[in-house]
């Protein structure tokens, strides 16, 4: 017989695998398949009457010719994998076919079942077996992915699409608020039945750009129309912006209230403790912060910005060594976080007299941040007075004045230019 190159089983493998999922998927909605695979298979579109939805998710197929228990499938999970489904958008699907029982088993990933600020490599993943896809209802799916997109965007719930909003909301989900906006305001302006996800939306678009006044006149036009705990939230987190934004700490006090309200409720999430605890900061209530953001970290501990903030209230009572490691914890789960490199970088040089390492993750935060211009003189301060302790003049000056440009009424920054001024002439 004519020497012919073999197919290796596991190829076979992806393709009965590949055949099943696709058999079950309804055949309206439309599924691509990713060329190149980092720990993700296909990109799945929901269609509801015909109509593209822009709600998806993602599925990680795996193929396994048998497995031996009954109850349960077990799949072992780079570490890398997990982060890059942690950190996307759209939720993932996990799928696993099992060639002997000719069945596919299905799970969402849930951020919450893992630790990946652990130093493990890989993690096991368990799909129990009365998840079967053969039995699944695409409608639960359809329902879950609403509920998904609707937390991961910060509206009540997932509007309604037609050829009227479509574009509007399609910017707004590619988070590009300055246009989604503008379309936005057009809309309200000739419909008279203005639904509160359309204020809510705007008021997010408003908030995400500092345009807070314009942010709360819109998030209270949502709560005109409709009283909603999610839209509340949302009410809260621009109250502490604007309490913060102006000294006025009764507008942080409104906030808490309104927190506290919720969590009286047993609406209690990892996003509801983190914005609790947060706004304690804005009132120093560092202490009572520490002990909102561990929960919200309990609830899920692989949210970055959660170990950052609670890196910055062990930092305001003096515990350095806890900081450190909260803010190792937030640049493990995302190393290019500017917030963080930021904080780790001012305390090692503050508190620990590591001035190079310090000022190396002071300026890499200077380069990746976007907001540092709207809100923190204190890059500017620190990596000033990092290089005045290196002796460096000429780049203290450069960033002492750097920090004025935006912030000329900085009482730091204006005290700290006389005294670098005063060694200059000295």
């Amino acid at each position: 017989m004519e020497d012919l190159p073999n197919r290796h089983r596991n190829h076979e493998i992806e393709t009965l695998s590949d055949r099943y999922l696709k058999s079950k998927i309804p055949y309206s909605w439309v599924v691509n398949h990713f060329q190149v695979d980092y720990g993700t298979d296909y990109n799945c579109e929901i269609v509801l009457d015909r109509g593209v939805t822009g709600m998806n998710f993602t599925i990680q197929l795996k193929g396994k010719e048998k497995e031996v228990s009954n109850d349960a499938v077990k799949l072992n999970i780079k570490k890398s994998t997990l982060n890059r489904w942690n950190n996307r958008l759209e939720p993932t699907m996990i799928v696993a076919y099992i060639i002997d029982e000719d069945e596919a088993y299905w799970s969402w990933f849930s951020a919450n079942e893992f630790d990946l600020t652990k130093p493990n490599e890989s993690f096991t993943l368990t799909i129990l077996k009365n998840n079967k896809l053969s039995a699944l209802d695409w409608n639960t799916i359809t329902d879950e992915i609403q509920k998904i997109f609707s937390r991961k965007h910060l509206l009540y719930s997932m509007p309604k699409l037609n050829s009227s909003n479509k574009d509007a909301w399609k910017l707004y989900f590619e988070k590009n608020y300055k246009a989604a906006k503008l379309l936005f305001y057009e809309m309200i302006k000739y419909d008279l039945k203005n639904e509160a996800v359309i204020y809510e939306a705007l008021a997010i678009c408003e908030y995400v750009d500092y345009n807070y006044t314009k942010a709360i006149l819109n998030i209270n036009k949502a709560l005109e129309i409709e009283k909603n705990d999610s839209i509340l939230q949302n009410k809260a987190s621009i109250l502490t912006e604007i309490g913060m934004l102006n000294n006025d700490l009764k507008k942080v006090d409104e906030a808490l209230s309104i927190y506290e309200v919720i969590m009286k409720k047993e609406k209690n999430s990892s996003g509801l403790y983190y914005n609790f605890a947060s706004a304690l900061t804005k009132k120093a209530e560092y202490e009572k912060s520490i002990e909102y953001f561990l929960k919200a970290i309990h609830l899920n501990p692989n949210n970055p910005m959660y170990w950052n903030n609670l890196g910055n209230s062990y930092m305001n009572i003096g515990e350095h060594i806890k900081e450190m490691m909260c803010y190792d914890n937030a640049l493990t789960l995302d190393p290019d976080q500017a917030e963080t490199l930021f904080s780790k970088g001012s305390s090692l040089f503050r508190y620990f007299g590591k001035i190079d390492e310090g000022l190396t993750l002071m300026l890499q935060a200077s380069e990746k941040t976007k907001r540092y211009e709207i809100d923190n003189p204190y890059l500017f301060f620190w990596i000033s007075e990092a290089y005045f302790h290196k002796n460096d003049m000429d780049n203290a000056m450069k960033w002492n004045e750097k920090g004025l440009i935006y912030f000329c009424d900085d009482l730091y920054l204006k005290k700290q230019n006389s005294r670098l001024n005063n060694e200059n002439h000295n």
